[in-house]
C-alpha cells in the first residue's frame, strides 16, 4: 500500500512538473509580449503632439509631452515584479525557476498525500479513537466478586462433582492436594467446553483455567499419580463471582504426604467434614463459641461446637489425640479434639505448651 502511494505521488509530481513547465513558459511569453506592447504604446503617446486651440477658435498643434503618470512601486507589486523578473531572465534561468517551482509543488503534493491532516486534527482524531476504544473494551457488567475456596472432593460415585466458578478475563487456579495438605501431582488432564487450560509441568499439581466466552459450561477430568479414581469437576462461567483459587483436597494420602504423628482419624471418602472446611476457610459456623488460648501466638484459635473443640493452628498437634483434621496448602491446620485444658504442639520440632479455657461470658461467635 505504501509503494502504491509513492507511485501516485511520483506520477502526480511528474504531471505537475510537466504542467508547470508549460504554464510558466506560456506565462513568461505572454508577459513579455504584454510588456513590449505597453512600452510601444507609451512611446507613441509621448511622440504625438498635443492639440492647441488658437485665438478665434481654430485648432492647432503644439509639441507637448503627455501628462506624467503616477509612479508605480514595483518593489511592493509582487505580480508586476514577477513579470519583469521573468522578462529579464535568460532561458536557462527561466527553466531553473520553473523546475524549482515544480519541485515545490511536488513536495507539497507528497506531504498532502502522506499527511493530509493538520496536527490539531490528528490530536482530535486520536482522542475520538481513544473514546471509541474505551467504550468497546469496558465491560458492561461490574467486575465479579473474587473468592478463594478450599473444598474436599468426595470420591463417592453417588456425589455430584464440585463446581468451579470461572469468569471471562480472569484466571482460576486449581490446586490438587491430599488430606495432609501436600501437593498431589497431576498425571494428565482432559476437559470439555470452550476453555483455555494451562496444564502443569511434569510433577506439578496446579492448573490454570480461563473461559473463552461469557456463557461457557463444561467439565474437567483429572488423573492423579497413584490414584485409580479420576477426579472430575464442573466448569461454569459466572459474571458476578469468580473463584481465584480453588484448593481441591482429596481424602487420601498422596505420594508426597507428610506422615501424621498420630495415626488416627482423618478425612473420609464420603462427602462431609463441612465444618472442618468452613473452619479452614475462616468462616466460623453459627453456634460455635470461641475459647481462650494462652501460651501461644495469636495464629492459633479454638472453638467449641457440639461438645467438640475445633483447633485452628499452623502448628502440628501432638496431644491430645485428634479425631479428624484438615490442612491447607499454606500449612494451616484444623483439628477436632475433645475438650481439654492443655495442648502440646510442635513448632518445627520445638514443643510448645498451650492452655484452653472457655470464655467467662460464653459469647457466641
Amino acid at each position: 500500500m505504501i509503494i502504491n502511494n509513492y507511485r501516485k505521488i511520483f506520477f502526480t509530481a511528474l504531471l505537475s512538473m510537466s504542467f508547470m513547465a508549460s504554464a510558466h513558459s506560456a506565462f513568461a511569453q505572454m508577459s513579455l509580449e504584454l510588456f513590449n506592447e505597453q512600452s510601444k504604446k507609451q512611446e507613441e503617446a509621448n511622440s504625438k503632439p498635443a492639440p492647441k486651440i488658437r485665438e478665434g477658435g481654430q485648432v492647432g498643434t503644439v509639441n507637448a509631452q503627455s501628462p506624467e503618470l503616477p509612479p508605480v512601486n514595483i518593489q511592493n507589486n509582487e505580480q508586476l515584479r514577477g513579470v519583469l523578473d521573468a522578462a529579464n531572465m535568460t532561458p536557462e534561468e527561466r527553466q531553473a525557476e520553473m523546475e524549482a517551482q515544480a519541485r515545490d509543488l511536488a513536495f507539497d503534493a507528497a506531504v498532502n498525500g502522506l499527511l493530509p491532516l493538520r496536527p490539531d486534527e490528528i490530536r482530535r482524531l486520536l482522542g475520538k479513537y481513544d473514546e471509541s476504544t474505551e467504550a468497546a473494551q469496558t465491560p458492561i457488567m461490574d467486575a465479579p466478586e473474587p473468592e478463594i475456596t478450599v473444598q474436599t472432593v468426595s470420591l463417592d460415585p453417588g456425589v455430584a462433582p464440585p463446581i468451579i466458578k470461572v469468569a471471562p478475563g480472569h484466571v482460576t487456579t486449581l490446586s490438587m492436594l491430599d488430606q495432609s495438605g501436600e501437593p498431589w501431582p497431576i498425571q494428565d488432564v482432559s476437559w470439555g467446553g470452550d476453555f483455555d487450560i494451562l496444564q502443569p509441568e511434569d510433577g506439578g499439581h496446579v492448573l490454570r483455567i480461563s473461559p473463552l466466552g461469557a456463557y461457557n459450561r463444561g467439565n474437567l477430568s483429572i488423573r492423579l499419580v497413584d490414584l485409580n479414581t479420576p477426579v472430575t469437576f464442573m466448569l461454569q462461567t459466572h459474571r458476578d463471582v469468580v473463584q481465584y483459587r480453588f484448593d481441591a483436597r482429596i481424602p487420601k494420602y498422596g505420594p508426597s504426604a507428610s506422615v501424621p504423628i498420630i495415626e488416627q482419624g482423618g478425612l473420609k471418602t464420603e462427602a462431609g467434614s463441612a465444618t472442618l472446611v468452613s473452619m479452614l476457610d475462616g468462616v466460623i459456623p453459627s453456634g460455635a463459641k470461641r475459647m481462650i488460648v494462652e501460651g501461644i501466638d495469636g495464629r492459633t484459635s479454638a472453638y467449641m461446637l457440639n461438645s467438640e473443640v475445633y483447633l485452628r493452628t499452623p502448628y502440628t498437634l501432638l496431644s491430645p489425640a485428634w479425631s479428624n483434621s484438615i490442612n491447607s496448602a499454606d500449612g494451616l491446620k484444623v483439628y477436632t479434639i475433645p475438650e481439654t485444658p492443655v495442648l502440646l504442639l510442635s513448632d518445627n520440632g520445638k514443643m510448645v505448651r498451650a492452655t484452653l479455657s472457655q470464655k467467662a461470658d460464653d459469647d457466641d461467635i
